[in-house]
């Protein structure tokens, strides 16, 4: 099976290529401020050097988010456009559960990716991870700098940009941050779970994928983890 994956709701967007729970390659941008020039050359460009075409694909995934809701619309709309006229499956996937994915960590603890919201708040969600596997602790949230750090446990690892950009506060507070300790891409996670997806035969329909345009008001006192 062939999926490509894509992002677009980081500042650092990418697509890859997936096939077999295997990362064939990747496209990361060099210019992420303009993701509706660029997005096409890169899927082409991807798919050119490893002599695939837009018809030998099985499926997409696309990040939907939370992150940047100007590149999560682009993103949705370019993948209407291919997909739609050539009857391709689009499957949806969390920015933060490819964030975690796609890093080298794999051990006890609990993984928290971040994503910076501004104004000292942050996108995250904690996982378990085992190889390729995760185990989803909490949903995606939205919160204060200073409640994430309050709540996290003494085992608890950030990582993605908004570990890097709260680094002082979280490092203070005593929580541990991952040094870009990433295997592959954030598209190339977004790949692999829409593979996933695909082999379970989950609903595909582009039109049944909802953006996550999570924002800061809508912060809460969530619970780090999940009962049960």
């Amino acid at each position: 099976m062939i999926i490509v994956g894509v992002n677009t709701s980081t500042r650092q967007g990418s697509v890859a290529l997936v096939a077999n729970d295997e990362v064939v390659d990747q496209e990361e941008s060099s210019s992420p401020e303009s993701f509706s020039r660029t997005l096409l050359v890169m899927i082409d460009k991807l798919l050119s050097r490893n002599h695939g075409e837009i018809q030998d694909i099985d499926g997409f995934g696309i990040a939907v988010g939370p992150g940047s809701f100007t590149g999560i619309r682009i993103g949705l709309a370019t993948l209407s456009g291919i997909c739609l006229s050539r009857s391709i499956p689009v499957y949806g996937v969390s920015t933060l559960e490819a964030i975690a994915l796609s890093s080298c960590h794999s051990g006890p603890g609990t993984i928290i990716p971040m994503l910076d919201a501004g104004q000292e708040n942050a996108y995250f969600a904690s996982f378990k991870k085992n190889g390729r596997e995760l185990e989803r602790l909490s949903p995606d949230r939205v919160a204060e700098i200073s409640e994430i750090a309050k709540e996290a446990e003494a085992n608890t690892l950030t990582l993605g940009d908004g570990a890097e950009v709260y680094r002082e506060q979280l490092s203070l507070s005593g929580v541990g941050i991952m040094e870009s300790n990433f295997c592959f891409s954030t598209s190339a996670g977004v790949g692999l779970l829409a593979e996933k997806m695909a082999l379970a035969n989950v609903q595909s329909d582009i039109y049944r994928i909802k953006p996550n345009y999570m924002h800061r008001g809508s912060i809460k006192n969530y619970p780090l983890t999940l009962e049960g």
